[in-house]
């Protein structure tokens, strides 16, 4: 792969995370994707944080993979590998179905149906 499409890529990448990240944020102002509590944590010094970077930036990585374009199959693997993450992590943390507490394995020790 020509520098060109290194080049490409990363301008492509860094285009859709900030399209990305600007749509998220507008969403959640709104009121949408279940609202800046939602997506807003307090880290260690008390300032607000956000999550919607992960989102964005995977949606950065998948774009910027795809465009790269090229005969191996790394870049493609590489991007569907992202994007399943990248799915999930836009749904928000407290619509997502929570894990099951037991394991089947311990269920099936314990004689209880998973």
């Amino acid at each position: 792969m020509g520098a060109g499409r290194f080049i490409v890529a990363g301008v492509v990448a860094a285009a859709a995370t900030v399209l990305t990240r600007r749509t998220l944020d507008e969403k959640v102002a709104a009121g949408g994707l279940g609202g800046a509590s939602t997506w807003t944590r307090t880290n260690h010094r008390g300032e607000p944080i956000s999550l919607l970077e992960g989102p964005a930036v995977t949606a950065g990585l998948v774009a910027g993979a795809a465009v790269s374009g090229g005969t191996a199959p790394g870049a493609k693997a590489f991007a569907t590998a992202a994007a399943g993450p990248s799915a999930w992590s836009t749904t928000s943390p407290r619509t997502r179905p929570s894990a099951p507490r037991a394991s089947a394995v311990t269920s099936a020790r314990s004689g209880r149906a998973a």
